[in-house]
């Protein structure tokens, strides 16, 4: 029997300000790209309207210092935190670009020292909907 995720809505932000949250359920894959752990998600376009994405998917990217553990650590942390936190809301990457919350100028995966590479915030988490 295959696990299902939970009702939880995944939410991510970019250092404009943009956020987007998608029901877990719509969570297509992870990949990992060299230096960037990539989120693919069923498109928000179909959601919302009518216009059709071609079969396209929203990716969400998040840029890591390096490769490697750190990454599956992430991801590890991620999946752990998703089934066990009672909230509704599960933030996986928040970028802060004022850098004067309490977890600096990134929180995501449960924790602020993920090994994100912050060195130029506009690049840390990028959001793309698919249209």
């Amino acid at each position: 029997m295959s696990q299902q995720l939970p009702s939880k809505l995944l939410r991510f932000r970019d250092s404009s300000g943009k956020q987007v949250f998608y029901p877990a359920s719509t969570l297509r894959g992870i990949q990992r790209n060299t230096n960037d752990l990539e989120f693919y998600f069923n498109p928000l376009v179909n959601s919302v309207g009518d216009q059709s994405t071609d079969g396209k998917s929203d990716k969400v990217t998040i840029l890591f210092s390096g490769g490697g553990d750190a990454m599956w650590t992430a991801v590890i942390n991620f999946y752990n935190k998703l089934h066990t936190s009672k909230g509704l809301v599960y933030t996986v990457a928040d970028v802060d670009a004022s850098g004067t919350t309490t977890e600096g100028y990134f929180f995501g995966f449960g924790s602020s020292d993920i090994n994100v590479n912050v060195s130029n915030l506009t690049n840390t988490v990028v959001i793309e909907v698919a249209s």
